[in-house]
């Protein structure tokens, strides 16, 4: 198709005699068109030369033979040859397949120059390597007027390409060359390099689009093998994928796109690239979350169209929601995304304070109805994470905050303490002068006074402990108030006199230890 299409040129753009647009149809393969216009002309042996063309080799070697005769004898003391028609000589010399004297008169481009040597010059039995090293040679022996195979854009604009073994080449000639099992060779990975090289196809040394989408097709139909030995480098591919990842990101709001650029990289079974894939989508995922986030077409396109986990784009945005100091948006985020211990820690460390301060503390400033909402939702998280108490606890123990601000807890030593603080409170609310269940319910506010004297040294670490502190106040004075109120009148008069430790000169815990110190001696 292409040497149908420079033929057409060449015939549109130029006035050819009968005898030139006969070696043109020959340029291009159009035998049957040549042999009609060549018996038009009255040349009926021409037209019976041509139409033998591609049947045998021996048609070829008679013609050989013939220019050899040619050549070799005079009249008048010059060959014969130099009396012939150049035009028709020239054709005569393409049928016998001496391509040295037709290629630079015919003003052909590298397709029409390589067919030249597939059509006329090798034996019909060649292979297609003979044919690329044929055309090859002819090449790289600096013949004035062999195109070499130049990159379209190239040809388009009529660029002068210098001989160079460095100059980029076409990319259907590279094609060709691996079709023909000479491009990877002995050195996979230049030859790769070579296939992949965007100068092969635009001008633009920044544009990987194409040569990503052909080593997609490549791959898919195992013409390229990612391997380690005898094969393509993973380290070509990846920088391939990579280079249009950055293409994408810097044309700005395709961030989507990006994702499936990624998603394309191949799996590896070296430790090296085996999770390279998995933390180039999550990056993207993160470093654009503020693009794809608002954007529901985009949401959408990640988690239907490309199949992200969910759980990936929650984790992206748990992290976004952090760098904007957002807490509860962080908080839901990483609770959609079953990081439970993450979750327990933000909760406790700033969300759980401020909640339970806000509805407790501020009664004057705030309206009533504002603080119902403000610790119904309070207890909404702390009901939503208490079925994963277990193994909030079991993961605890050996994790820390990425910031340091405070270890992770356990679940009792967190949120946990919020959920039996509510428990007593709705408990004490119910029992309302009820001395039926008066002694369990001592004995829950004496192990609740002892949790808390027990987390108060972990609760002071870290910064925001201040917070803490002041929610480990006011869980104390609520405890030791229902350990006043709760007892019974003759057991509040007796003496109290058991030496006060552990919680320094704070009027609250001394209030909780003057509770447990009384109950210490109900109980003796």
């Amino acid at each position: 198709q292409a040497a149908a299409d420079g033929i057409k040129r060449a015939n549109h753009h130029s006035r050819l005699s009968g005898i030139q647009h006969v070696a043109q149809l020959l340029s291009g393969h159009q035998t049957a068109a040549a042999t009609i216009l060549a018996a038009s002309m009255g040349d009926v042996r021409l037209a019976t030369l041509v139409s033998q063309t591609g049947v045998s080799s021996s048609a070829r070697q008679l013609i050989e033979r013939q220019l050899d005769t040619w050549q070799s004898q005079t009249w008048e003391g010059e060959a014969y040859a130099n009396h012939i028609d150049p035009d028709c000589l020239l054709i005569y010399q393409l049928l016998a397949g001496q391509l040295q004297q037709v290629i630079p008169r015919l003003d052909l481009d590298w397709r029409r120059a390589l067919g030249l040597h597939f059509w006329y010059h090798q034996p019909t039995t060649a292979s297609i390597s003979d044919l690329l090293d044929s055309y090859s040679d002819s090449v790289s022996s600096d013949r004035d007027g062999v195109p070499q195979p130049k990159p379209l854009y190239q040809e388009a604009a009529g660029v002068q390409q210098p001989r160079s073994s460095t100059a980029a080449n076409a990319v259907d000639f590279q094609l060709l060359r691996l079709a023909a099992g000479d491009l990877l060779g002995t050195q996979p990975a230049v030859g790769l390099a070579e296939l992949l090289r965007p100068a092969g196809v635009t001008p633009d040394p920044l544009d990987h689009s194409f040569a990503w989408q052909l080593l997609s097709v490549l791959q898919a139909v195992d013409a390229v093998a990612l391997e380690d030995d005898n094969g393509c480098s993973p380290t070509q591919v990846f920088q391939l994928h990579m280079s249009l990842i950055s293409e994408i990101e810097a044309l700005g709001h395709m961030s989507h796109w990006a994702v499936y650029v990624a998603l394309h990289m191949p799996g590896h079974p070296s430790q090296e690239w085996s999770h390279l894939r998995e933390s180039v989508v999550r990056e993207l995922l993160l470093r654009h979350a503020p693009e794809w986030a608002p954007d529901a077409s985009k949401r959408g396109f990640l988690l239907h169209k490309l199949h992200i986990p969910p759980a990936w784009l929650d984790q992206s945005l748990a992290q976004w929601s952090r760098y904007c100091r957002d807490d509860s948006g962080e908080l839901q985020h990483l609770m959609e995304a079953g990081l439970w211990v993450e979750a327990h820690q933000l909760l406790c460390i700033h969300l759980a304070p401020q909640l339970f301060l806000a509805s407790h503390t501020q009664e004057g400033r705030i309206p009533s109805e504002q603080q119902q909402q403000l610790e119904a939702e309070l207890q909404q998280l702390i009901s939503r994470l208490t079925s994963h108490a277990e193994r909030i606890s079991a993961q605890a123990g050996s994790r820390l905050q990425p910031d340091a601000e405070l270890n992770a807890v356990s679940w009792s030593q967190g949120v946990g303490l919020y959920a039996t603080f509510f428990e007593l409170r709705d408990a004490f609310r119910h029992a309302r002068g009820d001395e039926s269940g008066q002694q369990q319910r001592m004995h829950d506010y004496l192990q609740f006074a002892q949790q808390l004297q027990h987390v108060a040294p972990i609760w002071r670490a870290g910064s925001g402990s201040t917070l803490r502190q002041v929610v480990l106040s006011e869980l104390s004075a609520q405890v030791t108030k229902w350990l006043l109120k709760d007892a019974s009148p003759v057991a509040q008069q007796q003496p109290q006199d058991i030496a006060l430790t552990g919680f320094g000169t704070s009027s609250s815990m001394l209030n909780i230890q003057l509770a447990t110190n009384w109950l210490a001696q109900c109980a003796g």
